[in-house]
């Protein structure tokens, strides 16, 4: 077909789309022969068959459309409402729940990609997820019936039936002609379809805490540090104030199936009494996704960083690796990952040169989703070799569990622990007794972490976090060994934008 014939087909369906699904005068982005992409077409004709009901080729066209520009959060959003229409509501799910985090989200208002997502939760049996996210929704949307129809039907799904009496009664007086056992899903009215929105994301975290043991050390032990030769012991605690900034940008034109993303980080420990140990990370990577299929994605990972310790260069780290990811479900997703680490110290009174080395690390992780990505149980096992100075060089072996458990429609509890085994393969390590065993040390941790919504872009925290670790080193009869308890309590907001 001629490439003139082809805009302007292209350019009627947009506008019959527009005009039919909008039934609004906000202004639409029709597509030009200047602008006119594989992106545009694949969405256009998306478009069109979605307005048709013509799911399946609506559907293969949003895919497309999403290969030429993953990040297009609108795209997924209504790829997402293609496979509710025709009743695959875990794929759905994934869809709907993706475009609220894409690099450039739909461009409408957040509650109504709620009331879908909520619908989408409901229709998978998780009916009380769907109560939390219709609560948001119905937050800004008091007159949206359809959403109040969803919500008293996962009331009365988690027993509450009084209240969802209530709720159909105020959808009735809403909109008398829905039929409640058969509710639309429908194309929201959107300014600009086809618009470009921001391609990046960041955010801010600001945080007070008491560490009871910012220096790492046995309650008995006690250890001049230089310059000043100031004496601390495990018992010596400090409140610090911590920041963390990140920001993330996704370039969108790339090769059918591929995704970059570059994020940089920055922040820092800023101690009241103990200034030695101020510390200021700064870095960045870069990574390279290619996706196989729905099930199948390869992600290329590199990156730097650099850490100043009371204001002075203390260690640069340079890191390259791998990832496979392995979706069979929208529920759950398992991860294999490959990573090599280059560690390098600077002349710095508290760096040991003797650590210096490359490590290798080889890690699996499984996720699974319970009702939707806010809620989800993460399992994962790492190995790593690092070849180091005697003294230091190791071996690795690590598990960790991460939880994020929705407590309501404002608040999430976040649930961690961790478990590090670290062998030494040289006498030498055990520092204090050159003759005895090679060292080992355990350490565990965990953690809990209270966010509440104060609005949508900012959130209020409470955090606390126990370390301990075990070690079999021994500086001598009656001295002692390097064993260490560490309790971190913090309060603070995280702002995103």
């Amino acid at each position: 077909m001629p490439k003139a014939t082809t805009l302007i087909r292209i350019n009627i369906r947009l506008l019959l789309v527009c005009a039919a699904l909008l039934a609004s005068s906000m202004p639409v982005l029709a597509a030009t022969e200047a602008g006119i992409g594989p992106f545009e077409a694949a969405f256009a004709e998306g478009l069109w068959a979605f307005s048709q009901y013509d799911h399946v080729r609506a559907q293969e066209y949003f895919q497309e459309a999403l290969r030429h520009r993953p990040g297009d959060g609108l795209t997924r959003y209504l790829l997402g409402l293609s496979y509710l229409r025709v009743g695959k509501p875990q794929v759905a799910l994934k869809e709907i729940e993706a475009s609220l985090t894409a690099a450039s989200p739909p461009p409408l208002e957040r509650s109504r990609v709620l009331v879908d997502l909520g619908a989408a939760q409901l229709a998978t049996g998780n009916a009380r997820a769907a109560v939390a996210t219709l609560e948001k929704a119905l937050r800004d949307r008091e007159k949206d019936a359809v959403a109040r129809y969803h919500y008293a039907k996962a009331l009365e799904e988690v027993g509450r039936r009084e209240d969802a009496d209530a709720e159909r009664g105020k959808a009735r007086t809403d909109d008398p002609s829905l039929d409640p056992d058969n509710l639309p899903v429908t194309t929201p009215q959107v300014a600009g379809i086809g618009e470009q929105s921001r391609p990046w994301s960041g955010s801010l975290r600001l945080m007070a805490d008491y560490d009871s043991n910012p220096n790492l050390l046995s309650e008995d032990l006690s250890l001049p540090i230089p310059p000043r030769n100031e004496v601390v012991d495990g018992q010596s605690a400090d409140r610090t104030a911590d920041t963390l900034f990140q920001l993330s940008y996704w370039p969108e034109r790339l090769p059918v199936g591929w995704s970059l993303e570059i994020n940089f980080r920055g922040g820092g420990s800023f101690h009241q009494d103990f200034d030695y140990l101020d510390l200021v990370r700064t870095g960045g990577t870069v990574q390279l996704g290619w996706e196989r299929s729905e099930r199948w994605s390869l992600i290329l990972q590199s990156g730097a960083e650099q850490i100043r310790l009371d204001g002075s260069p203390y260690l640069r780290m340079i890191d390259a690796g791998a990832s496979v990811l392995f979706s069979p479900s929208a529920a759950a997703t398992t991860r294999f990952e490959v990573l090599f680490l280059d560690r390098g110290y600077s002349d710095h009174d508290l760096a040991d040169p003797r650590r210096e080395g490359k490590e290798v690390r080889v890690g699996l992780r499984q996720i699974r989703y319970l009702g939707d990505q806010s809620r989800y149980v993460s399992v994962g096992i790492a190995a790593a070799d690092r070849s180091a100075d005697p003294e230091f060089e190791r071996t690795l072996w690590e598990g960790e569990v991460h939880a994020a458990l929705p407590m309501g429609s404002r608040w999430m509890l976040g649930l961690s622990g961790r478990v590090l085994e670290e062998d030494f393969g040289d006498s030498a390590s055990n520092l204090f007794n050159p003759r005895g065993p090679a060292r080992s040390d355990q350490t565990w941790s965990a953690s809990a972490t209270v966010s509440y919504s104060i609005t949508e872009t900012i959130q209020a925290q409470v955090r606390g976090l126990y370390a301990e670790r075990s070690s079999n080193v021994d500086m001598g009869e009656g001295l002692p060994d390097l064993d260490y308890r560490r309790t971190v309590l913090g309060t603070g907001v995280v702002w995103t934008f």
